[in-house]
């Protein structure tokens, strides 16, 4: 009977270090920080933001980048696989692990991380050539002179109450954050130093929208499964396109997997002048009825709702600028982090959602 015992005891415990992540005899948990990606067929370039994967016991773990998204992972000899959740949703990636060394691809990214104290593997990693900023010295000293210290690679990026630094995780997930170490409320409120303008007929106030904008969205006042979202940010882009009856056709996307708008109408709310859309439509199936978009001088100001049947809510607020408008300051929050900005620099709003993982397909053109 001992001797039965004995060996039961010893399959259960094989069993017990085979389930935690089937680790083989070498401790792969602990942090792993993302050194490079690529799109397509290009070589590894200098990630824009930090990612950081933590790797936990029992095949648990977390992907940080803006949000704090829970995961799950198995290891199989050197294969990798793993299952990132946010608002519901899984989104899958697969690679290998070897020698501190994970390589993954997730969504439409390829992504190399590297676990603390490992060696770096001899694989070229090259930098971005269009970084060349055209921000107004004093504006992006002001946005991005606290980044600068805590953007550095073993920053462990959880909310925006913690930290300033997010990425983009791209199965979309190009996520870029506030540059500010606020502590962020429930209920997210947008900051601006500039007063709203009046703008006249209905015509004149879509012309206002039109053009291709770029920024940063806060979630807050979440509630039931969406809680922990709470403070998360990611970037968001958008394209109004007024058209000849004065009407927009509206486009706005944020750089989370999976997550996307359906159905968007945008219609001019005449309110004593003020520049503002009234948004209508679906993000993942939810009605966000109430959601609005307003312009405070050079400012786009978004704020979304939606709440499904059950009572659990989600909303979020969003800062955007046109492109080429590089006059973000510190009363602008949440705002994009000097960084991403120079990474951004000269591209398109096609590039740009091509980056987030997003299609391009879907994005209406003139």
């Amino acid at each position: 009977m001992k001797k039965i015992i004995a060996v039961l005891l010893t399959v259960v415990m094989a069993f017990c270090l085979t389930a935690c992540g089937k680790e083989t005899g070498v401790d792969v948990t602990g942090k792993y920080t993302c050194i490079g990606e690529h799109y397509g067929d290009t070589g590894y370039q200098t990630p824009m933001q930090n990612v950081i994967i933590e790797l936990k016991k029992g095949g648990k773990g977390t992907y940080s980048g803006g949000f704090d998204y829970e995961m799950t992972w198995n290891l199989d000899g050197e294969k990798f696989s793993g299952k990132v959740t946010f608002l519901g949703l899984e989104n899958a990636m697969e690679g290998t692990l070897k020698d501190g060394v994970l390589e993954v691809v997730y969504g439409d990214a390829h992504m190399l991380f590297l676990k603390e104290g490992a060696k770096a593997p001899d694989i070229p990693i090259g930098g971005d050539s269009d970084t060349d900023s055209e921000l107004d010295t004093d504006s992006s000293d002001d946005v991005s002179s606290e980044n600068a210290t805590e953007s550095s690679a073993q920053s462990n990026v959880t909310s925006t109450a913690d930290s300033n630094v997010s990425s983009v995780e791209t199965d979309s997930t190009a996520i870029a954050t506030s540059s500010d170490n606020e502590e962020s409320s429930s209920a997210v409120e947008l900051s601006s130093n500039s007063e709203p303008q009046g703008t006249g007929s209905t015509a004149n106030k879509a012309a206002q929208f039109d053009g291709d904008w770029y920024g940063i969205a806060e979630f807050g006042g979440c509630t039931g499964v969406y809680e922990d979202s709470n403070g998360g940010q990611c970037e968001i882009i958008a394209r109004f396109i007024c058209n000849d009856n004065g009407s927009l056709t509206p486009y706005i996307a944020i750089s989370l997997s999976g997550v996307g708008f359906q159905d968007l109408t945008a219609e001019i709310f005449e309110n004593d002048d003020v520049p503002m859309l009234l948004l209508n439509g679906t993000l993942n199936g939810y009605n966000i009825a109430g959601s609005y978009i307003e312009l405070v001088g050079d400012l786009m100001q978004v704020g979304i709702v939606s709440k499904d049947n059950e009572g659990n809510s989600f909303t979020f607020a969003a800062n955007l600028r046109r492109f080429g408008d590089y006059n973000w300051d510190s009363d602008n929050y949440p705002r994009p982090t000097k960084e991403s900005i120079d990474y951004y620099n000269g591209k398109s709003l096609e590039d740009i959602a091509q980056v987030l993982g997003l299609d391009i397909s879907e994005i209406p053109t003139r």
